[in-house]
């Protein structure tokens, strides 16, 4: 999932990939189903992570694959 490449978590802070792609879905802002960059971010920034911005951008380039600006595969999400 290219997302998780992006995220880093501490080994006590393990997620399956199922709980994951649930806890994205909470920021779900606009509830439409999609992830923005905004979206991801806030997600990254909720764990703490720094640069955020940044890694929502990285995670956003390889993880939007019709250039939407969105992750609204289900797979990928």
């Amino acid at each position: 999932m290219a997302i998780v490449r992006y995220v880093q978590i501490q080994p006590s802070r393990e997620r399956k990939v199922e709980e994951f792609k649930a806890w994205l879905r909470q920021f779900d802002i606009d509830c439409d189903g999609c992830l923005s960059r905004e979206d991801l971010k806030e997600a990254l920034h909720s764990m703490r992570i720094r640069f955020a911005w940044w890694k929502a951008r990285q995670a956003m380039k390889e993880a939007d694959t019709n250039g939407n600006g969105q992750v609204n595969n289900p797979k990928e999400i």
